[in-house]
């Protein structure tokens, strides 16, 4: 008895294992067909082909993006120095309107003069006319 149902069981775990065995074969079949249908789609010259276009282009954009990028930076530096020139002739503007108006209080006329001319009043400093006088003079010996 206990023979017979062991040779039962022997093959019953035979038939799981050829069910077992038919179904994984029939997934790999079908993994495969899949495979070939895709290596059909896909044509791997034209693939390499359109991969190294797309290569240059992005290579292309990005110089480009970077030479952009360079242009935004030089107009802005280019850009603050026009407005300082800008400020400069409008103070000078300023100075010869105020001048000309005989009505303006003349501590406001004092106050544009100061702004724009502060370079003078640096080179009036007492310690700026000793150095330009000893740089002169070292000039002067040469």
């Amino acid at each position: 008895m206990y023979k017979s149902k062991a040779e039962l069981n022997s093959v019953s775990m035979h038939l799981q294992q050829n069910l077992a065995t038919y179904k994984l074969a029939g997934a790999i079949k079908k993994s495969a067909d899949v495979m070939r249908m895709m290596n059909n789609l896909i044509k791997l010259p034209q693939l390499n082909q359109t991969m190294m276009v797309m290569a240059r282009e992005m290579e292309k954009a990005g110089l480009i993006e970077e030479m952009i990028d360079d242009m935004m930076d030089n107009d802005d530096e280019v850009e603050d120095e026009a407005n300082e020139e800008v400020d400069k002739v409008m103070d000078e503007l300023a100075l010869d309107v105020l001048d000309k108006t005989p009505n303006a209080p003349a501590n406001v006329r004092a106050g544009a003069a100061q702004e724009a001319e502060p370079e003078v009043a640096e080179e009036e400093d007492p310690e700026m006319r000793k150095m330009q006088e000893r740089f002169d003079s070292l000039k002067g010996g040469m």
